[in-house]
């Protein structure tokens, strides 16, 4: 996976026991302001990533308060997808469904099975519009 933030930013898989790839960030120079900075989805892969969703749960009907109602709104765009966290010496990313439906902070997650393709995230950092674009593969 790779993405850009600003020269020297990288996202990295760690092989997690279980289900799940975490994502983090390697370097990023210069580090921001601290604070906790959201991302939304702004596209998703093309083909039936929408079915794929479904099939976890995910959909426009799904029962409020349930992770999967809060998920839809993620994959909406109208929650963010993850934060980067910054702190006065480096940058994390924080899982936004583990942050804001659970109520816990924890490293950005990815199912090793989500759906393969390109996804473009937006959000602000620092006052500055930024774009990320990340490419999903299953090995």
């Amino acid at each position: 996976m790779d993405g850009s933030l600003a020269p020297g930013f990288k996202l990295y898989s760690a092989n997690a026991p279980g289900e799940f790839y975490l994502l983090d960030v390697a370097t990023i120079d210069p580090v921001p302001d601290v604070g906790y900075y959201a991302f939304y989805l702004k596209t998703a892969p093309k083909g039936p990533y929408f079915k794929y969703m479904a099939s976890r749960g995910v959909t426009a009907d799904a029962a409020a308060g349930t992770w999967q109602a809060h998920m839809w709104k993620i994959i909406t765009g109208q929650k963010p997808m993850f934060y980067l966290k910054s702190t006065e010496t480096q940058c994390d990313l924080i899982d936004g469904l583990l942050r804001d439906y659970a109520l816990t902070e924890a490293p950005l997650r990815i199912n090793k099975d989500y759906f393969v393709g390109t996804y473009h995230f937006i959000g602000d950092v620092g006052g500055a519009r930024t774009y990320i674009k990340l490419f999903f593969d299953n090995p």
